[in-house]
């Protein structure tokens, strides 16, 4: 006897609601969002530190602008003039690798606090001492050097703490967003003093100066890195960082090729350099007497004696 097997219904009340959901958009991929240039922006940490190093970048550069402006009314002499340069970069040339091996061995956000605040002091002394018009040549060139000598002691310590402030995918791009602000606040900073001195005085791109240290500092206090893990090994010295530091750009072969690379751009451009001096001199097609005025001159007076003498013709310069 054959029975009628009861078979199970279909429900197509669930693929009925299914279908009518609104489709689900696709996650980024790694790549996509990687390449992004605003993705370190996306990480609090790094966007408040980024907005307060271009603020106080933006004050040093005021400044720079102010002590060539004021060391010329303090002493005209070339020379001293020149040395200002000489004082706000050779702390670099100096110190760099020194506190590069430095901000290795030391906590970086302790070691960036302590300097912002002696730079704090050392800015705002000098503001006082331009306010009452006791600045000196010899003291601008003091400060002046002080104010190198923090900036690039701290230098390597703000390029490390980077990877501390966004993860490694986003890594790029915040290398890429701390370029850009330097070149902001360069372009911006000796624009905005020179508007300053012509408004407020002198004094002002002083103050701002040692003001603008302050969004550095708070933004350092603010931010609270993620505790790593402690090193067993035991802490490196000064002097054996700045050794190894030195082999490995004698001997790894990134550093030796970017060192031969910057050869042939520096020879490729003092030939071309020399080419185009040639080619554009002003004097170039005139002829000798209008190079040289004393024989302009010996030729019209020749002439002169010519024609005084009854000459029909002439005579060639």
């Amino acid at each position: 006897m054959n029975e009628a097997i009861a078979l199970p219904q279909r429900d197509d009340t669930a693929g009925s609601q299914l279908s009518s959901m609104p489709p689900t958009e696709k996650p980024e991929s790694p790549e996509a969002v990687s390449a992004s240039p605003w993705i370190a922006f996306r990480h609090r940490a790094f966007s408040v530190v980024w907005i307060a190093t271009v603020i106080a970048n933006t004050g040093t550069w005021m400044y720079n602008a102010a002590s060539g402006w004021l060391m010329t009314s303090l002493s005209p002499d070339p020379l001293i003039v020149s040395l200002v340069q000489v004082a706000s970069s050779l702390p670099m040339f100096l110190f760099a690798l020194p506190a590069g091996a430095l901000a290795d061995i030391v906590d970086k956000r302790r070691f960036l606090i302590g300097c912002e605040i002696a730079l704090t002091v050392v800015a705002a002394a000098s503001a006082l001492l331009v306010w009452m018009k006791l600045m000196s040549p010899a003291m601008l060139l003091f400060f002046t050097f002080a104010l190198g000598v923090g900036a690039a002691l701290t230098a390597p310590a703000w390029q490390s703490i980077v990877p501390e402030l966004v993860p490694k995918p986003a890594l790029p791009a915040a290398v890429a967003s701390n370029g850009v602000g330097v070149n902001v606040s360069r372009a911006i900073g000796p624009a905005l003093g020179g508007a300053l001195i012509g408004v407020l005085g002198i004094a002002a791109p002083f103050w701002i100066n040692a003001l603008s240290n302050f969004a550095v500092i708070g933004a350092l206090l603010w931010w609270n890195p993620q505790s790593s893990r402690a090193s067993r090994l035991p802490p490196e010295r000064l002097l054996g960082a700045m050794l190894i530091g030195l082999r490995h750009v004698r001997y790894n072969r990134a550093p030796r090729d970017a060192r031969q690379s910057c050869r042939v751009l520096l020879l490729r451009e003092r030939v071309l350099g020399a080419a185009s001096s040639r080619r554009s001199r002003p004097d170039r097609g005139r002829s000798r007497a209008l190079r040289h005025p004393a024989r302009r001159n010996r030729s019209w007076c020749s002439d002169r004696s010519f024609r005084a003498a009854g000459g029909q013709s002439r005579p060639r310069c």
